[in-house]
């Protein structure tokens, strides 16, 4: 993912294992399928806005925002008007993914970490 813009850092990216060949020795080739972003009070305004169109013009699948202060992870995916949220959820709560079906994450141990 090239752009124009200034860099910013992320948390985490995630690709699909068919499409590791677009991670080379120096960078990603191409949009992951995930990116994860971990929220704070300086950053919140460019994560949610600068960096959620950028991802969305690159065509990133989904987009997590970790809210350390709320202890909540909310799922965004990208639909032909834009980013929608799929949900918010706390730590009682586990999401399944379809990009890892078979690893169920739980919201608790987000925060445990």
């Amino acid at each position: 993912m090239h752009c124009d813009t200034r860099p910013f850092f992320t948390l985490s990216l995630f690709i699909r294992q068919d499409r590791l060949d677009i991670v080379t020795d120096t960078n990603v080739q191409g949009a992951p399928d995930l990116v994860v972003e971990v929220l704070s009070p300086s950053t919140q305004n460019r994560d949610l806005n600068v960096k959620a169109r950028l991802y969305a013009r690159f065509g990133i699948p989904e987009f997590w925002i970790i809210d350390p202060d709320a202890e909540t992870l909310t799922v965004y995916r990208l639909t032909a008007e834009g980013y929608q949220v799929i949900g918010t959820f706390q730590t009682e709560d586990s999401v399944v993914n379809p990009l890892f079906p078979d690893l169920p994450l739980s919201i608790a141990e987000i925060f445990r970490a």
